[in-house]
């Protein structure tokens, strides 16, 4: 049987909101026992099951424990006349069935303050109930059952752990019936009182310190994941920054490489672009390294836009290179990729007064492709060589890798 209806929760993931209210509570404590609103609705939202099968489990034993202490109490088999032989006939009729209740309504599930009063008044019921029988029998003394209360309330405080306000008010209830109910019904007051004033502290105390204890390390566990979740944050950052050009804000040659070794280990085809700037050093010189930079942000732009699918790679391969990979792309798709994006950079109309193509700046482009079985060393080589042909041959233009310029015609 499972101790409750409820389904486990997944934890909160984002706690970045609790984490000024957990940092001062760690540092300055919470003597009321309460967190704040929105930290407290935390706790109960991911505790409530495991409070929950905790309530449960323990109704269960005390069901089991009265029944069966009520069923070979000599009382009740004797059919005895007195009051207090009529104990295990209401621990039986009144006390365990509102137990029972009370603890199908947990394992149903309802909110957190409503099970917690609940299981306060069950647990008021069941000593009170104690104490009126006492009192009602002939010549009962309700300290005579000293013992019993005392277990009863170590039972509530210790075992089923009351939150800690709840607790002392079934303490304090608990006490009240046996020092008010006396009077009312024409029976001396115990004399045991001091006796349960003692008690009471004692057990509100351990209560009170098993409470503290389990916030505060339900606060720790919450500060571990908040700074879990900030280192791994920051690593993924950390990890981002490693595989991003600062400059253009695309991939840059480390992440390239882990891209086209992914290829690799697929045995899958791909087609390489290599783009660069003509003329750049000549820009540079000319119109100084700021307007540079810009350029080299807007080409890289461009470029990024020109890409078909969100499956394609671009990076920075350096300086004023680029590298575009193309997964499952064939030569002659790559070449009309490879063409858009040279026309794209051109319509940038960057003036570039050094230059040998219409004075604004333009690109270089070698194109190379794998079927999966050359290695992308080979592949990237292949397509240097054809951008220097494309350099050498007048820029501006995109030249394929040589050996593979009758597969782009056919294709």
């Amino acid at each position: 049987m499972r101790l409750t209806r409820q389904t486990d929760v997944p934890p909160v993931a984002d706690l970045s909101a609790y984490e000024s209210d957990v940092t001062r509570l760690l540092e300055r404590g919470f003597r009321w026992m309460y967190f704040p609103a929105r930290l407290e609705q935390l706790f109960e939202h991911e505790t409530q099951v495991a409070r929950s099968r905790h309530l449960v489990g323990v109704g269960i034993l005390w069901i089991a424990v009265g029944v069966l202490y009520s069923l070979f109490q000599p009382g009740l088999t004797a059919g005895s006349s007195t009051a207090l032989g009529l104990e295990p006939f209401v621990r039986l009729v009144v006390v365990t069935p509102v137990l029972i209740a009370v603890t199908f309504t947990v394992w149903w599930g309802v909110p957190s303050f409503v099970r917690e009063l609940l299981m306060m008044l069950v647990h008021i019921l069941a000593p009170a109930s104690m104490i009126l029988i006492v009192v009602l029998s002939e010549g009962g003394e309700p300290g005579a059952q000293r013992g019993a209360l005392t277990i009863v309330l170590l039972f509530i405080t210790v075992v089923v752990r009351l939150r800690f306000w709840f607790a002392t008010t079934a303490c304090l209830a608990i006490l009240a019936v046996q020092v008010a109910l006396p009077p009312l019904l024409s029976a001396p007051v115990p004399g045991n009182v001091p006796l349960v004033l003692v008690t009471i502290v004692a057990t509100l105390t351990a209560n009170y310190t098993l409470e503290r204890e389990y916030r505060l390390n339900y606060l720790q566990r919450v500060h571990g994941r908040i700074q879990g979740a900030r280192l791994a944050e920051t690593v993924q950052q950390l990890h981002e920054l490693s595989q991003r050009d600062p400059l253009t804000g695309l991939s840059n040659r480390r992440a390239l490489d882990t891209d086209l070794e992914d290829l690799r280990l697929r045995n899958e085809t791909f087609a390489v672009i290599l783009v660069d700037i003509d003329s750049f050093k000549p820009f540079n010189d000319r119109y100084g390294h700021q307007v540079g930079d810009d350029c080299l942000r807007r080409v890289a732009a461009m470029l990024r836009a020109s890409l078909r699918f969100t499956s394609d790679r671009i990076a920075r391969f350096g300086g004023e290179e680029f590298a575009i990979v193309l997964p499952r792309t064939a030569l002659e798709e790559a070449r009309i990729t490879a063409e858009r994006m040279r026309n794209a950079v051109l319509s940038l109309r960057i003036p570039h007064d050094g230059s040998s193509t219409d004075n604004v700046v333009s690109i270089s482009v070698g194109i190379s492709a794998s079927n999966g079985e050359k290695s992308p060393a080979a592949t990237i080589a292949e397509a240097d060589k054809a951008l220097y042909r494309a350099k050498t041959n007048g820029r501006n233009r995109v030249e394929v890798a040589r050996g593979l310029e009758l597969v782009a015609r056919t294709a």
